[in-house]
């Protein structure tokens, strides 16, 4: 196995900041390589993929750029890793911006996210990726500035490359009739390419088989609202929540409603949000199924459009405790916690169904049982 760390401050107020390319280089490889969805573990968010032969283990620091080494340290312990197994990717302001430098060992090089590394595996023999994103001046103030804020306009960054991303990304889950595929990151692409027309005010999604997903140009969003579909309007949706998943169902064509208002069947899945705690589904997806189609997994599957070139969920943001943070589950305590409940009850199948759920499937409300919160599942 080996341990790739990109260096950022977490928090959306960081996320594009000159100073989270390490995080958006982690981000980058997650999804060029189909790593598992990011989950908590040791102070960092970590997320496993597959380079041939070898393992890859991607880190995120959650503990602020000066204090990385406090993640990463305990990291390369938990997985009885050396430093000869670790690459770290930072920003250095002594590269123009987009350039990328390789090292194979040293010092910090006036880095404190590095500083902290070294101070904490005590050792400097180890390869780092060095990404320019400028100097603006030599005054430490202007320094801090700079780093903290995002990329210009007068950043050498070809614009081709900013502007063919500017649907929003997210994560897509693929799930069968078991257990999901590996998380990948995907584009949301026109299907225009295929034939489409105009854009819909709020627009119908389809997916391929490869988890690929595009918006119907022409075909406004449908739901399911019990045994009826009906079309989605604005009143009924909000903005994907940042940490909600993406999947397509199997089995089951997309649907949507063309301009004289018939209900047509798209030419690929169904995509359902899986939302997050805190937050409650309002509609489900609309489709058709396929002769045969087997059973669904009981996830929360919730209808999902395009709108205004982002996406939106047909749901409500219905409890804004701070327990219900994406942080707060997939802790290093959970194991123990799930094991210390079946211990206690050994024959208890909900016990042991929850479990399942918690570590398997990563389910918050599952996870509420072994936390001993309100709302577990039953």
């Amino acid at each position: 196995m080996k341990m790739f760390a990109g260096l950022g401050n977490p928090g959306a107020e960081y996320a594009a900041t000159r100073h989270n390319v390490g995080f958006m280089l982690a981000d980058a490889l997650a999804a060029r390589w189909d790593a598992t969805a990011w989950r908590t573990k040791q102070d960092a968010l970590v997320a496993e993929a597959r380079l041939g032969a070898e393992k890859i283990l991607l880190v995120k620091p959650l503990t602020y750029m000066n204090e990385s080494g406090r993640a990463v340290g305990p990291l390369l312990s938990w997985y009885k890793l050396g430093t000869s197994d670790l690459i770290v990717a930072h920003d250095d302001i002594d590269l123009p911006v987009g350039t990328i430098r390789l090292r194979k060992k040293g010092s910090a090089g006036g880095h404190n996210g590095m500083k902290s590394i070294l101070y904490h595996v005590k050792d400097e023999n180890f390869p780092r990726v060095r990404i320019g994103v400028g100097h603006p001046a030599h005054e430490h103030d202007q320094v801090i500035r700079h780093v903290l804020s995002p990329f210009s306009d007068e950043d050498t960054i070809p614009k081709k490359r900013k502007n063919r991303n500017r649907l929003k990304m997210t994560w897509t889950k693929t799930y069968g009739a078991k257990k999901p595929n590996p998380t990948s990151r995907v584009k949301i692409r026109d299907s225009r390419k295929q034939g489409g027309t105009s854009m819909a005010k709020i627009t119908a999604l389809y997916a391929d088989e490869n988890g690929e997903i595009f918006f119907a140009a022409g075909m406004a969003g449908a739901a399911r609202l019990g045994d009826d579909i009906v079309r989605l309007t604005e009143d009924m949706l909000i903005p994907l929540p940042d940490s909600a998943d993406l999947m397509f169902l199997p089995e089951r064509l997309a649907v949507g409603y063309d301009k004289k208002g018939k209900l047509s069947t798209l030419p690929g899945r169904a995509v359902s949000a899986i939302l997050p705690a805190g937050y409650t589904r309002l509609l489900m997806p609309a489709f058709r199924k396929e002769n045969g189609a087997s059973m669904l997994p009981l996830f929360g599957y919730t209808a999902v459009a395009l709108r205004k070139g982002k996406l939106y969920a047909a749901a409500l943001y219905t409890d804004k405790n701070d327990k219900w943070d994406p942080l707060r589950y997939n802790t290093r305590a959970l194991k123990r916690l799930v094991r210390d409940l079946k211990q206690k009850f050994p024959s208890n199948r909900l016990v042991a169904h929850l479990a399942n759920c918690s570590l398997e499937w990563h389910c918050c409300t599952a996870q509420n049982l072994f936390y001993h919160r309100w709302e577990a599942g039953i």
